[in-house]
């Protein structure tokens, strides 16, 4: 039963994985659209200025990439075999797809932003604990991310 159990968790973590991983290039691609003349790894920095400048282009697509890196967070430190198959993923990645992903991360330091998203709503009325869970996470989970695609 435990092999099998193993399997099932890989077998889940690959399609999370691949889901949002394949969420977040088409993003990234479309903020290449939006923005033809900025370095898109500098735009990430400082996140709340990614935040207002992509917001000032479009609509909700700032609200994706952090609901994205949300649920990103969230299989890496809930979801069984979420890191191992990060990091197999990561191995296959191209360095700049690599710095997308953990520039990317960034707009998680927005705490300001984010919690007031839980406020309003975007889990639903009871908030507390993954409000709690991502203040208390957020900058461990960035920093492992880095390292773990970075060196």
């Amino acid at each position: 039963m435990g092999r099998l159990q193993s399997y099932e968790n890989i077998r889940m973590r690959s399609i999370d994985y691949g889901a949002k991983l394949s969420q977040l290039f088409d993003t990234y691609a479309r903020l290449e659209l939006l923005f033809p003349d900025a370095d898109m790894l500098r735009m990430f920095e400082p996140p709340g200025d990614f935040i207002r400048k992509v917001r000032a282009r479009t609509r909700n697509l700032e609200k994706i990439i952090i609901i994205d890196a949300l649920d990103m967070l969230y299989f890496w430190m809930h979801q069984p075999r979420a890191r191992s198959e990060l990091g197999k993923r990561l191995r296959a990645m191209s360095p700049d797809e690599k710095k997308a992903l953990v520039y990317s991360r960034h707009v998680l330091k927005e705490t300001r932003e984010i919690s007031r998203l839980f406020v309003d709503g975007i889990l639903g009325r009871n908030f507390s604990r993954a409000l709690s869970f991502y203040l208390d996470r957020s900058e461990q989970y960035i920093e492992s991310i880095k390292r773990l695609a970075l060196g």
